[in-house]
């Protein structure tokens, strides 16, 4: 499966960080590609993306399913794709940062494509992954306060 996570430290504090994030209605129109979701209930939802990979675009339907839900620390996810082969998670990270009010904030994802085009689109898709981590973070940083937003450490595993 592969898997990016993208990391920067803001200075917002923990508090106003959670207070957005606690909420994916909040943030999954941020998501890079989505087009719509639907929510079943507060932990299960079904969400339009739709990926661009160079010439290819395809509107794929997920299952999400919040499998962790940390107060203050942590929201973590599982993808099943209903109308293609495929499997994900993600979870949004957050802990405290060094400096006084500060937060450090995550996004991690993993993505796997099956079927007999799994390994090809695997290729193809893991820039878009990690496309799809970094814009996150950043948006979700720009929507709480848009003023202030520091150098990004970026972790690629």
């Amino acid at each position: 499966m592969e898997k990016v996570e993208y990391m920067t430290t803001v200075d917002i504090p923990l508090d106003v960080m959670w207070d957005f994030l606690k909420n994916f209605d909040n943030w999954a129109p941020m998501i890079k590609g989505y087009e719509n979701h639907e929510k079943i209930d507060e932990k299960k939802s079904v969400w339009m993306i739709r990926g661009k990979f160079g010439a290819f675009s395809r509107l794929t339907k997920f299952d999400n399913n919040i499998t962790e839900w940390i107060e203050r620390e942590r929201v973590a996810f599982e993808l099943t794709g209903v109308n293609e082969p495929v499997t994900g998670y993600g979870s949004v990270n957050l802990k405290p940062g060094e400096a006084f009010n500060s937060s450090q904030i995550s996004a991690e994802l993993g993505f796997d494509a099956g079927g007999a085009l799994g390994p090809l689109i695997n290729r193809l898709v893991k820039p878009w992954v990690s496309t799809v981590a970094e814009e996150l973070v950043e948006k979700l940083v720009a929507a709480i306060n848009p003023q202030d937003f520091q150098s990004v450490h970026w972790q690629q595993q």
